[in-house]
Order: C-alpha cells, then structure tokens, then sequence
C-alpha cells in the first residue's frame, strides 16, 4: 500500500486542489461526480530488494497512472502541468511519511473524449522508486 499511500499525498497539494477540488479519487469517482476530476490508479509496484533484505526496508518501482477528466481539453492540460511540476524529477522526498527516491513520467497516453459525458481525458504514467 505504499504507493497509494504516498500518490494519495501527493495529491492534496494545494495546486491540485486549486484546479478539481476535493475530486480525486483511487481507481473510480462516486457516480454523479462533476469535472474538472482526478482519477488515479496504482498499475503496478515491483519490489527492489536489498541484498540484506531482512534487516531493513525495501524499495520498490511502482507506476501510478494519473487521469484527470474535465468538459475542455485546456483544463485536461492545466491539471497535467500542475501534476508535472509537482512529481517529476522528484528525488529524495518524504511524501505521506514515506520516502520516494524518485520520481519520473513514464507513459504519456493519448487524449480522448468521452461521446456521453463530453469529457477529455488524457493518462499519464509515473514511475515512482520508492520505500516501502
């Protein structure tokens, strides 16, 4: 649960907040939920053992996919930068007591727009190596 802990943090930053509110969310918003939102999923987290395993805490890679939804393709932007600026290249920070080692963009996915709600969305992998 590191890395969701650590992603669940780093969302509360007051540039986040500035720009969807309290509307962020793990995996799926509530039903009825308005834009601009903020949807974040923990694809994958691979553990990095030391070689003294046993006497200390590990490391692991995960990689956290950051989608956030809004009725103009600008604002799917403006939240994007907003999220840029605050996790990449990010070295040695403590984030939700934990300290991540770093913090990258991996994926940059493609943008789309939703035929029913008339959201754009536009994914954004990170990889995060950090201390579980």
């Amino acid at each position: 649960m590191s890395a969701e802990t650590i992603i669940a943090a780093w969302l509360t930053d007051a540039t986040i907040s500035a720009l969807v509110g309290t509307r962020v969310a793990l995996h799926e918003l509530p039903q009825g939920s308005t834009y601009p939102n903020l949807v974040y999923t923990v694809l994958s987290t691979v553990p990095d053992p030391l070689i003294a395993y046993q006497t200390g805490p590990q490391r692991a890679w995960s990689r956290v996919q950051i989608n956030p939804q809004a009725l103009t393709l600008g604002e799917v932007m403006a939240i994007h930068d907003a999220l840029r600026t605050l996790l990449d290249f990010k070295q040695s920070v403590t984030i939700g007591g934990k300290l991540v080692v770093t913090s990258r963009v991996d994926t940059i996915g493609t943008v789309s727009k939703d035929v029913m709600t008339l959201a754009w969305t536009k994914p954004v992998d990170y990889k995060i190596y950090h201390i579980e």
